[in-house]
Parts: structure tokens; sequence; C-alpha cells
């Protein structure tokens, strides 16, 4: 009876205890959330940032701040051998547990008591789900290893019992599907990859979608031990066993025929070198650095573009390391939309020569490249295109000092039109027209064209050498410029970041006319107006309409060429990030032959459209040698731009009277007499004068100076305009007008102008190599037989054409004048010490 009574006691405490134990249960299945927005995948499709290109292909592949790289996949983009593979390594009865597997635990437990520690967890991938989204999980950070012994913190019973009422609340909520979706992309795979997307893309260079029978089963063996098992350590025999285990799992589950087992096993797998894509790192590095980051980031690029502009700036490296040039850059627009299209920063990404620079924002000095914007704003401060420009030499007082520019091939092309000056890219014209234009007016449409990098400089920093290139650029922003040009005049903000769809245009400010900036590129595409130059370069030949211009710094450290078609404008650097100088090299020998490549590539399957001539432009015919309304004795007419209206209405002067010598006006008397003295006159004559040169610069004054030049006429401490008395020997008193600006206003008024010394000139006698002597140099407006000059008030000398003297130093100060025969002067100061 006892023994009845003592068993029926101990059922009824048996009973009490499982009730109790499921009311405790029940408490705390209810008191366990699981929280269904950490199943979000918006904000897991990607771990790390993906830089695609315009239409979709990855550029680059950065880590996310914890180092890892991750990209999602849907389920539905999984073969099922892949699903399968994972099944079979991780949890056999997925597809028939509720989030829990009591078999898998009874075994765990077994285990554990038996080995008097936890050596099994029995985790579904329900419950890995559960682990790799919560709050205080991270992936990797609590997987197993090949003992089952789980990493990271130490975890107890609770935190597993815990795991399960999540796990099963979980299933309630959300698909077999949706959960093996979640774990596919959030295993840890090794090398800080998470997710079988990244993994089967970095160790086997393919999709997921491509994955054979045996890389999936690799893919699969690795979560268990994802550091032991690298592909890329020492374990590889390791993970190949593991790998077969998974095959020989899914053969025993059904998911593999014993013909497919076999095949698989025969596999031998072949990895990838552990690498990422890294296409466009210079553009990939600015966008980083301007905040990029995370998730999917579209640029505008087109990454065959790209490869391909990157092999051509490449390709060029032996035949420019051979002139000393060791570094490139390259950039391509779309000039509709300002996309850039393709960007290189350096000959290759890597520290040789300093390839981590990034040539597309260095500044470096322009050159020449920097002249169609000056004569664009020449154009809209009512230059004509057709007006005779002076190609010949001239010196200039800045504040550093004398200032004398010249041509790149040292050469003077006298009268040119500005057509010829731009297409030839001439020096001594750029300085003049800038000069005429104002350094200030030009700095400005610099700075609005966001040229001047650093405008802490202002235009007295940069002066007259504005016009030939002191001032600093970057390809980047030089390329915006032209493509500008080749907007009609709107310049469009550059875009590496898809903001719309594709091609969507951009509108931009207007900077020039659209008939200006169709001027200037219908001179830079004009084969003819380079001529002079360029006659003998054939890079610069091209076999269909592109407007370019070229640019070659001092010493030849920089080196540019920029192109552009209705569609693309394209920009070359060559040079050094040191600053050092290279052999000789030009932007025409140097960069235009890369640009030239890139643009024979763009247009490799069809010829770009020809330029849209804006309304408001007219052609005329004009003379081809003077840009003057042609007369009959013109025999070289073309048709040159004008705004409407605007056409001139001088006729010819270089061909008023006849038709075999190009008459030119005085102040080219000095020009020449250079030609004439290299033989090289041609056709030219000195307008006013006659056909025989050498009897128009011939001196019959070379004795004037000396000591029966007449009384001594001393002038001292002359205003700035001053009325002056000189006796000349055998004649009349003259009085004429002085001014004190050697070229000023009033001397070019006056018809008759000191182009050398200049006012205020010191000299050091000491310095001079041979005798100390320097040419006295005047320019007249109009033909005159002769110049009168004198020295202190004293006759020193009568010149005729070409209006030039012989002085010899000696220490002191001098007041030179310039007199012409209707008593128009001009006047300098100058020293000897």
């Amino acid at each position: 009876m006892k023994k009845r009574k003592l068993t029926g006691i101990m059922l009824v405490l048996l009973a009490f205890l499982v009730l109790a134990g499921m009311g405790a249960l029940a408490l705390f299945y209810r008191s366990i959330d699981f929280d269904p927005s950490l199943l979000d995948k918006e904000g897991a499709t990607v771990r790390g940032t993906v830089f695609l290109d315009r239409y979709g292909s990855e550029l680059r592949f950065l880590p996310d701040e914890q180092g890892e790289r991750g990209k999602w996949i849907a389920i539905n983009d999984i073969p099922r051998e892949v699903q399968d593979a994972f099944i079979a390594a991780e949890d056999e009865r997925f597809y028939e547990h509720h989030g829990f597997d009591v078999l898998a635990i009874g075994r765990a437990l077994w285990s554990n008591i038996t080995k008097g520690r936890i050596v099994s967890g029995a985790s579904t991938i329900s419950q890995q789900v559960v682990r790799l989204v919560s709050v205080d999980g991270k992936a990797g950070a609590n997987t197993e290893n090949e003992e089952g012994i789980e990493r990271g913190r130490e975890r107890t019973y609770r935190d597993k019992l815990t795991e399960i009422v999540r796990s099963v609340k979980m299933e309630r909520g959300f698909s077999k599907d949706e959960i093996l979706e979640q774990y596919l992309n959030r295993l840890p795979m090794g090398n800080n990859l998470v997710g079988i997307a990244s993994a089967s893309l970095v160790y086997f260079g393919k999709a997921a979608a491509d994955l054979s029978p045996s890389e999936a089963a690799i893919l699969a063996s690795l979560p268990k031990a994802p550091g032991s098992l690298n592909p890329y350590g020492p374990n590889r025999v390791r993970l190949m066993k593991r790998r077969d285990w998974v095959l020989g799992r899914m053969a025993h589950l059904g998911m593999l025929s014993p013909e497919g087992l076999r095949a698989a096993l025969d596999a031998l797998p072949v990895f990838r070198t552990l690498a990422f894509r890294n296409h466009a790192p210079h553009v990939i590095d600015m966008l980083t650095a301007e905040g990029a980051s995370g998730g999917m980031v579209r640029t505008t690029l087109d990454r065959g573009l790209q490869v391909r502009v990157q092999q051509i700036v490449a390709s060029h490296r032996e035949r420019l390391i051979a002139r000393k040039a060791r570094q490139g850059a390259a950039i391509v627009i779309h000039n509709r939309t300002g996309e850039v299209l393709a960007a290189v920063g350096s000959m290759e990404y890597a520290e040789r020569d300093g390839g981590f620079n990034n040539g597309l924002r260095a500044s470096r000095s322009a050159g020449s490249t920097l002249k169609p914007f000056l004569y664009g704003l020449a154009i809209e401060s009512g230059h004509s295109i057709t007006a005779l420009l002076e190609d010949t030499e001239r010196k200039f007082a800045t504040q550093r000092g004398l200032y004398t520019p010249s041509n790149y091939d040292r050469r003077e092309y006298g009268p040119v039109t500005m057509r010829s000056a731009l297409g030839n890219s001439l020096n001594l014209t750029a300085v003049k027209t800038l000069k005429s234009v104002g350094e200030e007016r030009f700095y400005g449409l610099l700075v609005r064209l966001d040229l001047i990098s650093d405008r802490s400089k202002g235009p007295e920093h940069y002066g007259l050498g504005l016009a030939i290139g002191n001032a600093e650029v970057s390809l980047e922003r030089l390329a915006g410029a032209y493509a500008m040009l080749a907007s009609g005049g709107r310049l469009r903000p550059l875009r590496y970041v898809m903001e719309a769809g594709p091609g969507t245009e951009a509108r931009g400010k207007a900077v020039l006319l659209p008939q200006t900036a169709y001027i200037i590129t219908d001179i830079l595409s004009d084969p003819a107006a380079r001529m002079l130059t360029f006659s003998r370069s054939r890079s610069m030949q091209f076999p269909y309409a592109m407007a370019a211009k070229t640019g070659t710094s001092t010493y030849f450290r920089d080196l540019w060429a920029v192109g552009y078609t209705p569609d693309y404008t394209v920009a070359v650097w060559v040079g050094n990030f040191d600053g050092s100088a290279t052999d000789n090299l030009s932007g025409s020998t140097a960069a235009m032959p890369v640009l030239s490549e890139i643009m024979d590539h763009l247009y490799r399957r069809s010829m770009p459209a020809p330029f849209s001539r804006p309304r408001g432009l007219e052609r005329i015919r004009v003379c081809g040698y003077s840009g003057m309304k042609p007369t009959p004795h013109c025999t070289h007419v073309v048709q040159e731009l004008f705004f409407a209206g605007t056409g001139p209405a001088e006729e010819c002067s270089f061909h008023a009277r006849r038709a075999d010598r190009h008459e030119l006006a005085a102040p080219y008397a000095a020009w020449l007499f250079a030609k004439d003295r290299a033989g090289a006159a041609g056709r030219y004559r000195l307008d006013g004068f006659g056909d025989d040169l050498r009897a128009v610069f011939d001196d019959p004054w070379d004795a004037a100076a000396d000591d029966t030049a007449g009384p001594v006429v001393r002038v001292k401490n002359l205003p700035s305009r001053a009325t002056v008395s000189v006796n000349a020997t055998g004649a009349e008193a003259k009085r004429f007008t002085v001014s004190s600006d050697s070229g000023s206003a009033d001397g070019e008024a006056s018809g008759i102008r000191i182009v050398y010394p200049l006012d205020n000139d010191r000299f050091v006698a000491a310095l001079f190599s041979g005798p100390s002597l320097i040419t006295l140099q005047a320019s007249v407006s109009r033909p005159v037989p002769y110049v009168d000059w004198y020295i202190n008030g004293v006759a020193y000398k009568r010149t005729g054409p070409p209006y030039q003297a012989a002085w010899r130093l000696e220490k002191g100060k001098y007041v030179i004048l310039a007199v012409d025969p209707s008593n128009r002067g001009d006047r300098v100061q100058v020293s000897v010490e």
C-alpha cells in the first residue's frame, strides 16, 4: 500500500514538474520576441560598396567598415544543386522541422554530456539565420569550427533555447525559401567574404548560377570553418575532404545521382587568384573620398571603354619613357550630358613612377590649351576673326621685369588672322590679344570656366603669361571647358555618378555665345588653319572632323592634347608627376597620338556627325591673306565666318593695286626687314615703298650719329607729355609732342612708338658678353621715309625702314626720343649701370 501511495505521489510530482516546466517554457516562449525587420533585405543587399558602370557591370567592390564584402542574390537565382549542397552540409531535415531539429538536439546533448563540455550545437539553418541577424551578432562571429565548437563569446543553454524559440517564431512568419535565401546571403565564406554570390565570384570567377556540383560543395564546406578551410590556406587537402563528404551526403539524400557523384568527385577545382576587380581606381578613390559608400553606386563610366582607354594609355609607355615622360592620364566625356565615360589617372595604378597619384586632378601648367578661350573672349569683345594680328616680336614691361614671349618654333609670322593665330597656336599674337582684351577679363573667364585652381592668385600674379598657359589647370577641368565649346558655349558640370537615366541631358550654364563657340570650333577643326606649324605633324591629321588643340609647358614638362566632336571630348596629359622635364616632347608628339587612338576607338563603327552651325552666323568671301573684302587683284579668296551683318567693309589693302605682291602696312617694317635679310620675303612688300626691298631697307643716314649732328638740346625732367624743340642739322627748329609711355594709347594715337627699349628699363653694361650694344626700335602706323632718334636731347641718328638704330650703352640716365617727319614722337627713359 505504501509503495503504491509513494508511486502516486511521485507521479503527481512528476506531472507537476512537467506542467510547471511546460508553463515555464510557455512563459519563456512568450517572453522571447523575434523582430521580422531583422530579415529586411533592403539594408543588406550589399555588405560594403559596389561601384558599377553605366550598364551595371562591376568596377570595384570595396569592403564595409568590418572589412567584409557581400552581395545579395535572390533564391530563384540560386540553382537547386547549390541549395542542396548547403542543406546536405548543414541541415538535411531543413524542409521537415519547424525551426529546430529534435533528433539533432538529442544527438548533440548526448555528445556534450559524454564529453563533459559543449562540443556540438546542432544548429539548424533557421537557428543560424537567427544568430546571423541578431542584434549583437556579426557575420562570421559565432560560426562553428570542425569540431562543432562555437566560436566567439561562450554560449549557454539559455542562449540556445532563446535561439530555438526565435527560430520557431521566424518559421511561422517566413517561408523556407525566404529563410534559405537569408542564410545563403549572410554566411561567412572566408577571406572576409559574406554570402555565396561574392564567394563564387572571388573563388571561381563565376556567378552562383554557373557553379558546378563540385564547386557548390566546396562553398558549402566553408561555413563549418571558414578560417582553417581557406581555399588559399595550407589546408586545402582538408577542404577537399570536406567537399567529398558534402558530395557524399548529397548522394545519400538523393540530391545527386551516382554518375553525378563520380563526376563531381573527379572534378579538380580551379581557384582564381584572390583579387578583386579594380577598374577605374582613380575615379573610385575620388568618389570614395567624396563620400560615396554603402550599397550599389552606379557610375557614368563605361567599363569596356574604361579598360580600352587604360590599355591605350599604357601602350604608349615605352615610346614616352624613351623621351623621359613616365606618366600620362586621359578622360572621355559625353558632351551633351557631362557624363564621364572613362577616366585614367596614370599609366598604371601602382607605386611605379608615382602611379597612385591622380593625373586627372593634378594641377599642371596649361601651356597653349587656354588660347581658344582667349580668342573666344576677343570675339565677344568685338574682335573680328579676320582682323590682322601682328605676329611679331615685342617686349613687355611687367611687375616681374621684361617679358619677351616667343613662338614655339622661335619664328615670327607677321600679319595673321585669328584663324591662323589660333590654328597654329602662335604665342606672339596670343600675348598681344591678351594685352588688348585685358588680363582681368580673361582671368574672369577662366574663373567662370572653373580653370583657376588657386583663387588666391589673381590676374596680377599671372600677368601676360596667362595667354600661353602659366596658370595651372587639371586635366579634368580642362576637358570640361573644351566640352563647353562642343556644347555651344554651355558649361556642364562633369558627372561620375548616374543621377538620372543614362544620357539625360544636363543644362549647365552659358559661358560663351553659341556663335562664338562655333567659330572657335570651326578654327580648331580646320586642317588648313594649322598648316604653318603643324603641316608635317602626322598626329595632327585626322580622318574625320575633330576640333583639336595641343599644349606644351615650359621646358617640355606638361604635354597636353584635347579633341572634341559633337559627341565626345577627349583630353590627354603626358609628363611626370615630379615635374621633371621631358626630352623635347610636345603636346602634338606626346599626347596627341594617345588621343587619336582613343578617338579612333570611339568611332570604330561610325564617323562623327558634323558640327551644327547656330543661327546668326554667315560665311563671307574674304582675301585669304588680309582677311579683308577681296579686290580683283586678290588671288586667294576664302569663305570666313562672321556674325550676321558684320562682314568686312574695307577692300583688301594687300592687293589694292597689284596681284603679284602683298603690300604690308608700316608696322610690319621690322618683320619684313628680317624676312628680307633671310631671303624669305617672297611677294611681301612695304606699302608706300618700291619693289626693291634692298633699296627700301638701305640706310642712307648711316653716319648721322656723329659730333657734327648739330646743336645739343639738353632735356631734363620731361613731364609725361611735353612739347620739345630740337634743331636738326641743316633744318629749322622742330616742335613735336612726345609721350612718356612707350606703346601707350597716346603713343599709338601719335602714329609712332618706341617698342624697344621700354620705359624705365635698366641695363647693366658689364653683363654684355660683347660690345654693350642694343637696338633702338620704333614702329610707325603709316609709311614714313625716316625716323629721327634723339638721346638726352642730342640728335643721334636718322633711320629709314625698319626704323632701328644701334646704340652703345654707357653709364648714366637717358631720355630717348623717336620723331617722324610729321613731328610726332615717342619717348622712354632708361638707365645704364
